[in-house]
């Protein structure tokens, strides 16, 4: 599946516009399904997700006994809680997987795909240059 970059206005003026690649992925638990952009980040350990997401998935967030820590630009660390949950990718049959992603308490986390969570089941090559994005799901072995 290729998707194009995302197209943002500039953060700072006079510095032109910024290109992310921002994925559109549906997370499920039990009888609950959210919908949300993703940025997907190959220098993330872990699949991140606002502990917001896991109150509209029914998730009692900050009960996991699975607890590690984050790191980040933001300084110092960040407790994460790790849960099972399905992730898959909208518009792409056949993408559901069973995965595992770790809510924070971060404002500025919104959804991150990280190695843990996102590249541990997909193939994923960037091409800034072309302006988007090949996400792919390996063959299955028997």
């Amino acid at each position: 599946m290729v998707v194009p970059y995302t197209k943002y206005p500039p953060l700072i003026p006079g510095l032109g516009v910024t290109y992310r690649p921002i994925l559109r992925v549906r997370f499920l638990h039990k009888l609950f399904g959210i919908r949300a952009f993703a940025l997907i980040d190959s220098g993330a350990d872990n699949t991140l997700l606002n502990k917001d997401y896991a109150k509209r998935l029914g998730v009692k967030w900050d009960s996991s006994t699975r607890i590690g820590k984050t790191h980040g630009i933001y300084g110092g660390a960040i407790p994460m809680y790790l849960h099972d949950i399905e992730m898959e990718i909208i518009n792409y049959p056949n993408s559901r997987v069973q995965t595992t992603v770790a809510f924070v308490d971060l404002p500025n986390v919104d959804v991150l795909l990280g190695q843990i969570g996102f590249f541990e089941h997909y193939h994923v090559k960037f091409r800034h240059s072309a302006g988007e994005i090949d996400v792919e799901i390996p063959a299955q072995t028997p």
